[in-house]
C-alpha cells in the first residue's frame, strides 16, 4: 500500500501507517520480532533437554530407548531420521520398557 509523503517537519505519531497505526520506527521493531518468532524450532535456554525414542542404532542408544536429548541433538536426530520426539513416540517407547 503506497503512504502520502508527509512534510519532514512532522512528528512520527502524525507519519503512522493508517492500516497498522506504526510509525516507521516501530515497524521495523515489529518486524525483527515478529521474525525471531521461529514455531518449528524450539528456544534451546527455555527447553534444556528433550525426551525422545530412539529409532536407530546410535553409539550410546538403540532403538525404542527414551534418550534426553539437547535442542541441537534432537534437531541432528530427526534430520537423520534417528530420533522422534513426538509425545506417543516417546510413550509408546516407555511402553515397551515396561
Amino acid at each position: 500500500m503506497a503512504r502520502t509523503p508527509v512534510p519532514a517537519n512532522t512528528s512520527d505519531a502524525t507519519n503512522a501507517d493508517a492500516t497498522t497505526g506504526t510509525t516507521p520506527d516501530t515497524a521495523s521493531a515489529d518486524i525483527e520480532a515478529a521474525a525471531s518468532n521461529e514455531p518449528d524450532e524450539p528456544d534451546s535456554e527455555a527447553i534444556g533437554t528433550i525426551e525422545a525414542r530412539i529409532l536407530l542404532d546410535q553409539a550410546a542408544w538403540r532403538p525404542n530407548d527414551v534418550a534426553l536429548l539437547t535442542p541441537a541433538e534432537m534437531r541432528a536426530g530427526r534430520e537423520a531420521g534417528w530420533a522422534d520426539d513426538h509425545p506417543e513416540a516417546v510413550a509408546f517407547a516407555r511402553s515397551l520398557a515396561a
